[in-house]
């Protein structure tokens, strides 16, 4: 079995290297390449200063939590920001040491205890609706007002991360912008920005230049209507990733010279707001994967390899149906191929890792590895049937490092407190 696209071919063809990962660390295990990461971010930072004047690259920190991953984006572009959606990933950035300057907070239905501890930390708050501006002004009037704009329509590999357009739960509508920020304005806000995010794991390069020119149209609009002008315009994110051997990467430099060439027409060289960007999946994505063991096979009406990681390690094919490429490890690659159903433990139907996929034939006790897994897999996973969480590892170079411990059992009621007539 032969990979053309899969940007860690070498690690992944390294069946020494692989078995002593497991040896070391066990199975299922996250394993990512520190080396890809950087190659990541230091791609996409090129191609915005190449284009963009003034610019901020967040990372979208819910892709993947291990703080460890985002020091390794650091090594690459000190510069680098966090873009936090949660109390939690605000409480993580803050704790990494970032300030005010490298973050951005994008809630959703934000508590008064969020907005708090945002309006404490003094970062960007892009508000998804009027209603969080008017919580948040109860507490206190920020000094910078920005709105996430729900354009109307929205884009996404799966409808479940498409994040605007009819019926989603983001974002203030377009027909209803003016008002949110007439009504800052009447408050007396003086400093504003503007954002958007429609959709995540997009692959079209064309749709980036026509996200920017939507949201600078509106911003435009804004800014006559209204007589404000905007600090920042954050164009969300959406950097899709190759998940199929036929899929081609953006082109990055293509996609930023058309932005830049739509801001042209809004700002003169030098005088435009900056221009963010929150990247997630395209820094980490590609960068890790699973490493597992082939458990058990059967065969009845089709043929079955059960592996020690399932949807509760990797949600996303049970959640979107979303496809990752399977790799076995070593010999076990050039075996004659049978369509095959990788599955794991848990106890639903749904637990598929990949359906009718045509493999190498597996055995027990085969090592196989699972691609693109570094964004939306460590984070989702969960403890469903009593498994407790893989670990997670780093590979910088010759060296791997293991950067999160395996749960154990115990791990499992480790926060369960008995009251004392139930002992």
């Amino acid at each position: 079995m032969t990979l053309q696209t899969a940007p860690l071919t070498d690690i992944i063809n390294n069946q020494d290297l692989l078995e002593t990962i497991a040896r070391e660390y066990g199975t299922p295990a996250y394993v990512y390449s520190a080396d890809r990461i950087r190659k990541n971010v230091r791609e996409i930072t090129e191609a915005m200063d190449e284009h963009l004047d003034n610019h901020r690259l967040y990372y979208a920190i819910k892709a993947n939590q291990n703080p460890v991953l985002f020091r390794v984006m650091q090594q690459a572009h000190p510069e680098i920001g966090i873009d936090c959606s949660t109390f939690g990933e605000l409480n993580l950035a803050v704790d990494m040491g970032l300030n005010r300057d490298k973050l951005v907070y994008t809630g959703n239905y934000e508590s008064y205890r969020d907005l708090e501890f945002a309006l404490e930390v003094g970062l960007p708050i892009n508000f998804d609706d009027i209603t969080s501006y008017r919580r948040c002004r109860e507490l206190e009037l920020p000094e910078v007002v920005s709105f996430r704009v729900n354009p109307g329509t929205g884009r996404g590999a799966y409808p479940g991360i498409t994040t605007a357009g009819k019926g989603v739960k983001f974002g203030v509508p377009r027909d209803q912008i003016r008002d949110a920020y007439a009504l800052a304005l009447e408050d007396g806000v003086e400093r504003f920005g503007i954002h958007t995010m429609v959709g995540s794991g997009i692959m079209d390069n064309d749709y980036f230049a026509w996200n920017s020119k939507r949201l600078l149209e509106i911003a435009s609009d804004l800014e006559d209507a209204l007589d404000i002008t905007f600090e920042y315009i954050d164009m969300g994110g959406g950097f899709g990733i190759p998940y199929q051997e036929e899929e081609e990467p953006l082109e990055l430099n293509h996609i930023f010279a058309s932005v830049r060439k739509n801001l042209d027409q809004y700002y003169s060289a030098g005088s435009s707001p900056m221009i963010a960007y929150e990247v997630g999946r395209y820094l980490v994505g590609d960068a890790g994967f699973i490493l597992a063991t082939v458990l058990g096979t059967k065969q009845n009406e089709k043929y079955f390899a059960g592996l020690d990681i399932g949807m509760n390690g990797l949600l996303r094919p049970a959640l979107y149906d979303a496809y990752h490429r399977v790799v076995p490890v070593g010999d076990a690659a050039q075996r004659k191929p049978r369509t095959t159903q990788i599955t794991g433990q848990i106890c639903e139907n749904t637990d598929r890792i990949a359906r009718d996929r045509k493999l190498p034939e597996l055995r027990t006790g085969d090592l196989v590895t699972i691609l693109d897994a570094g964004a939306y897999g460590f984070c989702l996973a969960n403890q469903y049937n009593g498994l407790p969480l893989p670990a997670e590892v780093l590979i910088d170079g010759e060296d791997h490092y293991l950067i999160r411990d395996r749960e154990t059992w115990r791990d499992l009621n480790h926060q369960v407190r008995f009251p004392e007539k139930f002992r």
